[in-house]
């Protein structure tokens, strides 16, 4: 799930529209929605693909639309909109596969601290200051497993 935090910065390199990377994150997080439809609902497998591609239209459609060509500031304004609005209904219903829950896993027992940092990791991935939160975030993530800590410098 931690990797789940790079999707922002896939999203911002891409040079189209950003369908592309937000369909193949979108089908890949919900792989297995397929069959938990049809097991929860005693139904078909066709309805659990029906279901999965009518949210990853909804998902990729507000990437594509919230997605800005302009670096900087304004990529990650855009970004912080199509955050918002995956994570409230009506769009939020499908937003299952949002990176902010990689908050629980980076950032447990921190409560909304350990969901600011997260939020502000995701908007700062947008920005040309991505490898400094990569490498904060892959920091909390090897702190919380008990590796090695990631080091850039030997102060």
């Amino acid at each position: 799930m931690p990797l789940a935090m790079l999707f922002p910065a896939l999203r911002a390199w891409s040079q189209d529209r950003a369908a592309s990377v937000a369909m193949g994150y979108f089908l890949a997080a919900s792989r297995r929605l397929r069959q938990g439809v049809a097991s929860f609902f005693g139904a078909s497998v066709w309805a659990g693909i029906l279901l999965w591609g009518a949210a990853s239209v909804c998902f990729v459609a507000v990437h594509a639309v919230l997605w800005s060509p302009r670096p900087g500031s304004q990529k990650a304004f855009c970004y912080l909109i199509t955050a918002v609005l995956m994570a409230v209904p009506p769009f939020g219903i499908v937003g299952w596969a949002h990176p902010i829950r990689a908050a629980g896993v980076l950032f447990p027992g921190w409560g909304w601290w350990g969901l600011a940092a997260t939020a502000t990791g995701l908007l700062v991935m947008t920005t040309k200051a991505w490898p400094v939160a990569a490498i904060a975030l892959a920091d909390a993530w090897a702190r919380l497993f008990g590796l090695p800590r990631v080091t850039v410098f030997n102060l």
